[in-house]
């Protein structure tokens, strides 16, 4: 096959069809055999010592690197796809991204590959130890598994695509987010498959423009005679498109020479615009992320973050739009200031959430049931507050209710000790996370009837009721309550409802055992009852 840019694009859009009637398969026809082919089998191998298809898939790309250098990114990545398109998207309304060259390109990949996969393995290996034997199971783990939900879809198409490429340029997010290609960056370097110069160069400039990770390419052309620049995907598109057929895409036995001489390429800005970027995106990597929120498009909102503030810094540094010539620099930098201003917000809010949930947790883990009830309170206070502005992450509320669910068995194990006071902190701590908590509701009833608080327990009592009106347990402790606050005639109503709806007896005799009870038998519609 020709190396043909629109070929190229065609190519990768089939991957993706391969991918979706792979999930089709998975989930509507149930044809289960081959599990998630990801990049997380590097992860499954080295930390548990198991192959799956995900493992097959890395090696078999490791191989393929080796021969023929990064055409897997160029010609296999399904996420390429989505870049690629819109960058010709793009110039059918003359936008031209500007290739915007960080020293994050190298630093940015690294850390994100040792916290998606190196960290992970690490910790099973302390928590399980290194793997004795090897295992095969191609079903592992399901194709699903590392992918996010319909929200992350979107947000991940919107961010890591569309708003990244507008602000650094074609394959933004291979270049400043990818581990996958860092990780492929070592096998391509030791690729003897190269861009070489093999013909007349007319200095058109066509290869440079044409070049999807924006590679200088007259520069690596003229020192070297190929490209040494490890960006460079192998995918062809600076070979089709040479006017002068100088260039093309084989096996060099000087692949390896001189290599060391290179140039690296140097970054369009300085250090403290790097610095800025570095910022957004390690917050970004270390607060965005969450349960449906995955490294890279943390990393990305944390890089949108950083350089929307850059932007509003440095306006001309967006792109060259002939079409939007009327746009002033003052009307984009004071937009690109608003989008900062918004996603620091957002940011800080999720910051806050996050520390109030840890907070809470060490405190029930000290039993300071105080002081978790008051982290969990400020923090849905915040949340929100902060909702507006981190309606696109994940919720605090969410996780707070998450977190409710778990300390609930433990309010539960201090009702058993007959630690009222500590049930009553943790029940309330989760029925203000999780209104809807309504069994919770009744035993905060219990606790707080035990500490002879009636009228606290008799509103607790009413708010299970108003959920479910025939619930005999509320209905029952109600009563006990009305009979302490000697609202009898309110009591004698209940017990008569209790009777009304207790068809088999158990309550009448539960009624009958209770001295408090006696207290109303003087009265003749409690006799009546009875």
């Amino acid at each position: 096959m020709s190396l043909d840019p629109r070929k190229r694009l065609f190519l990768l859009g089939i991957v993706n069809g391969i991918i979706l009637l792979h999930i089709v398969a998975y989930y509507v026809l149930d044809l289960e055999g081959i599990g998630c082919i990801d990049f997380f089998g590097l992860n499954t191998f080295i930390g548990n010592g198991q192959i799956t298809a995900g493992t097959v898939f890395l090696a078999l790309t490791i191989l393929i690197t080796l021969l023929f250098g990064r055409i897997f990114c160029g010609w296999g990545c399904h996420f390429a796809f989505f870049q690629d398109a819109l960058v010709r998207i793009f110039s059918r309304f003359g936008l031209a991204p500007r290739f915007r060259r960080s020293r994050l390109e190298s630093v940015l990949p690294a850390i994100i590959f040792f916290v998606t996969l190196l960290y992970p393995v690490i910790a099973w290996w302390r928590a399980h130890g290194l793997p004795q034997n090897v295992n095969v199971d191609l079903a592992y783990p399901d194709v699903w598994h590392l992918l996010p939900g319909l929200k992350g879809v979107v947000l991940i198409i919107f961010v890591d695509v569309i708003v990244l490429t507008l602000l650094f340029g074609g394959r933004a997010f291979c270049r400043y987010v990818c581990p996958y290609g860092f990780f492929l960056k070592a096998f391509h370097a030791l690729s003897p498959v190269r861009v070489v110069k093999t013909g007349q160069c007319t200095n058109c400039g066509t290869c440079g423009t044409s070049c999807p990770t924006g590679v200088r390419m007259k520069h690596e052309l003229d020192s070297f005679g190929m490209i040494h620049d490890l960006n460079c995907m192998n995918c062809g598109d600076c070979v089709a498109t040479c006017p002068s057929g100088a260039l093309s895409l084989r096996p060099t036995r000087t692949a390896f020479q001189r290599g060391w001489e290179r140039v690296a390429n140097r970054p369009s800005q300085p250090h403290w615009a790097d610095g800025l970027l570095l910022l957004g995106a390690s917050l970004g990597l270390f607060v965005f992320r969450g349960r449906e929120f995955g490294d890279f498009l943390a990393v990305g909102l944390g890089l949108v973050a950083g350089g929307s503030l850059l932007l509003a810094i440095r306006p001309r540094s967006l792109f060259r739009a002939p079409r939007l010539r009327s746009v002033s620099l003052k009307q984009v930098r004071f937009a690109a200031g608003l989008v900062a201003l918004y996603l620091q917000l957002g940011l800080v809010g999720q910051a806050v959430g996050m520390y109030a949930l840890h907070r809470g947790r060490a405190a029930l883990e000290r039993r300071e049931y105080g002081t978790m009830n008051h982290a969990y309170t400020a923090g849905m206070q915040l949340s929100r507050w902060f909702r507006p502005f981190t309606f696109y992450l994940d919720d605090f509320a969410d996780r707070a209710r998450t977190e409710a669910r778990a300390i609930e068995a433990e309010g539960d194990l201090r009702l058993v000790a007959r630690n009222w006071r500590g049930a009553e902190l943790i029940y309330r701590t989760v029925v203000m996370v999780d209104p809807d908590a309504i069994n919770v509701r009744g035993n905060l009833g219990t606790a707080l009837l035990k500490q002879g608080r009636f009228w606290e327990a008799a509103r607790s009592y009413l708010a299970v009721l108003e959920h479910d009106p025939n619930d005999l347990v509320a209905l029952y402790h109600l009563a006990i309550a009305r009979i302490q606050l000697d609202q009898y005639q309110e009591a004698i109503g209940l017990v008569r409802r209790i009777l009304d709806i207790d068809t088999v007896g158990n309550a009448y005799d539960l009624i009958e055992q209770n001295p408090l009870f006696h207290l109303l038998t003087p009265y003749p519609e409690y006799r009546r009852v009875m």
